[in-house]
């Protein structure tokens, strides 16, 4: 008797023992962990890390290792509920700790220079995460961290499984077994796992496939579906041959990114550590799809300003921005907007599923835009109204699509042509077509604002709106380069008959003050005259045309208009206000400059005025106000 009792008594000790080495492993990921979040909580959010006191845990440990080493059953037992309590302690500390921690400051601190995580760190923040109740941004870190466990970076930023196959799906299942003490998952069926990884390899098998361009990928939309199924997955991504499909997919989709980049050619190439972090970016796992989560504004600054040696680099980037304005949209449009139809064509490949829309599409991804342009939203200029017009305006989509091509066209414009020290005649001729279709395509939305209006649509008019502000802003863009090259042309003129005269009549002795005048006039002389040489294409419309401008567009006195100090000039043409801003509005708060738009659409009103826009010298938009809206860029 005494031997089995023996017996028992060592079987319990050796439990106890096993027990305890466990718990030591997880305290070690705890303690990982814990160093990983204080260096994301210094390093990205900027905040002093807080200080967890483990030393009870340790001495709980201890304690209860010594307990096990001299075989006292009731102090095991005791000391074994201390740990388990010290460590829970501990758990929940950095649970709350974590919830400040988006997946993107994650992966950013793990892509920083900031420290080197190995393999062991992925691993515990691997069991972290998979041990916290499931969430969006709870999956998404667990995604991460599983994903760079398994993963390398090998040559040419392709990345590589350390092992794949079976062998991932044996290593993930080994470590889930060990783990499920952590936090036991949901039973699920084999159909479930099937068609979860079913669906993993179908994307796999996409990334794989004949994609040979970053248009062609991006229109896609395969990084946002991706993200998007494993939303829908659930717990169910936490299994292991779901997640070794994840991992895989994960792998698959940066190789593509990266191998398309590499064949972008030497402009790409210059810019290693810019490439890495696009690619980084772009096959960021996180399944939150808000711009806040995946896309750090400062993020992509810091990238822009790295590529502005590569125009090529620039135009994917602006790519990347397009992609995530149109996954943005789509969220905030099926959360807040309920009356919006579920098949509202808000990607780039829904929207290309209209053959009219094809060659825009096209056109705008070839285009580089303008930082004033770049807030342009192609939806509002390719898709369906959300509320037809009531008048029945059958062309009304060809009028929106017309706008983007002539904004396109501007801005094509403005980078090639207006780099050239002279403006020849064929330039002319288009400039002077551009701007006589821009007038026509903006009266014509005019009208079809006026209708929206008539019949309280108010969706339809605040799309509308944000066509016609684009157009006008671009239009202004152009006269202000050619304004500047006028000017610029003046002041050439001035100085080179300004040597002539000196070279002529080197006696010839006039004051300061007639020297000055004379050359006030002659400056103003030249000024209109080069001015008119620029502008001449536009002056040989039709008198019709011509006398309708007149009568459209009425100049007003800054001096009669509220908050006069802010405004350099002002003109109204039909229902809009347009003025030109002085520095003072630079330096004004919000809250000025909001009641600045609301008086001055105060003051238009008994004119007929309903939209009131502000911008400045070169163009740029400050500002709009209507009766449905009101902005500030």
């Amino acid at each position: 008797m005494s031997d089995q009792l023996e017996v028992l008594e060592q079987n319990g000790i050796d439990k106890a023992e096993a027990r305890f080495q466990r718990a030591v492993d997880y305290a070690k990921t705890l303690e990982i962990v814990q160093r990983i979040l204080a260096g994301v909580e210094k390093a990205i959010l900027s905040s002093i890390p807080q200080k967890y006191n483990v030393e009870p845990a340790f001495n709980v440990g201890r304690d209860l290792k010594q307990a096990i080493k001299e075989k006292e059953t009731k102090r095991i037992a005791e000391a074994e509920d201390h740990l388990s309590n010290e460590l829970y302690l501990w758990h929940l500390s950095l649970t709350t700790r974590d919830q400040k921690i988006q997946p993107y400051h994650l992966r950013r601190f793990c892509d920083g220079t900031y420290v080197h995580l190995d393999p062991p760190s992925f691993q515990a923040l691997t069991r972290f995460y998979r041990s916290l109740p499931h969430t969006e941004s709870v999956q998404s870190k667990f995604d991460f961290s599983v994903t760079r466990l398994f993963s390398t970076l090998a040559e040419n930023d392709q990345r590589k499984l350390r092992v794949g196959g079976k062998r991932l799906v044996e290593s993930l299942t080994k470590m889930s077994d060990v783990w499920q003490t952590d936090r036991p998952l949901p039973l699920v069926t084999a159909d479930e796992i099937a068609t979860a990884v079913d669906g993993l390899r179908t994307f796999i098998a996409e990334a794989n496939g004949a994609i040979n361009e970053f248009e062609e990928l991006i229109s896609s939309d395969l990084s946002n579906r991706i993200r998007l199924f494993k939303r829908e997955l659930g717990e169910l991504f936490y299994e292991p041959r779901v997640t070794a499909a994840a991992i895989e997919c994960n792998v698959a989709l940066a190789n593509k990114f990266s191998t398309l980049l590499a064949g972008e050619g030497a402009q790409i190439r210059e810019a290693p550590d810019v490439c890495r972090d696009l690619v980084n970016i772009l096959v960021d796992p996180s399944i939150n799809a808000s711009a806040a989560d995946r896309f750090d504004e400062a993020e992509l600054a810091k990238l822009e300003h790295q590529a502005q040696s590569s125009e090529r680099l620039s135009q994917v980037l602006r790519l990347l921005r397009l992609s995530n304005n149109y996954n943005e949209t789509k969220t905030s449009a099926s959360s807040e907007n309920a009356e919006l139809p579920a098949d509202l064509p808000l990607t780039l490949s829904n929207l290309a599923e209209d053959d009219a829309n094809k060659e825009i599409i096209s056109e705008l991804l070839r285009t580089q835009l303008s930082v004033e342009r770049q807030s342009l939203d192609p939806v509002n200029f390719l898709a369906p109204l959300v509320e037809p017009l009531s008048s029945g305006h059958a062309d009304e989509r060809e009028v929106r699509r017309n706008s983007l091509s002539l904004i396109l066209w501007s801005e094509r414009l403005l980078r090639s042509k207006f780099n050239e020290n002279q403006i020849d005649e064929s330039t002319e001729a288009e400039l002077s077509e551009i701007m006589e279709k821009m007038q026509e395509t903006d009266s014509v939305l005019r009208a079809l604002i006026s209708d929206a209006r008539a019949g309280s649509q108010l969706h339809a008019v605040d799309q509308l709106l944000h066509i016609s502000n684009h157009l006008l802003q671009a239009r202004l863009s152009l006269q202000s380069v050619l304004v500047q090259r006028a000017a610029e042309l003046a002041r050439q003129k001035l100085g080179t008959e300004g040597v002539e005269v000196q070279e002529q009549a080197p006696k010839l002795r006039v004051s300061s003050l007639r020297k000055n005048k004379a050359l006030a006039v002659a400056a103003v002389v030249i000024l209109m005259v080069c001015a008119g040489l620029v502008f001449r294409a536009f002056n040989e419309r039709s008198n019709a045309a011509i006398s309708r401008r007149d009568k459209e567009v009425q100049m007003l006195n800054v001096k009669d208009l509220p908050g006069s100090e802010m405004l350099v000039n002002a003109r109204t043409r039909r229902d809009l206000l347009v003025g030109v801003v002085s520095k003072k509005w630079e330096t004004a708060s919000d809250q000025e400059k909001t009641d600045e738009l609301k008086a001055l659409l105060r003051f238009g009103k008994p004119m007929g005025v309903l939209t009131v826009m502000l911008v400045d010298s070169s163009g740029s938009q400050m500002g709009s106000a209507s009766e449905s809206h009101l902005t500030l860029q």
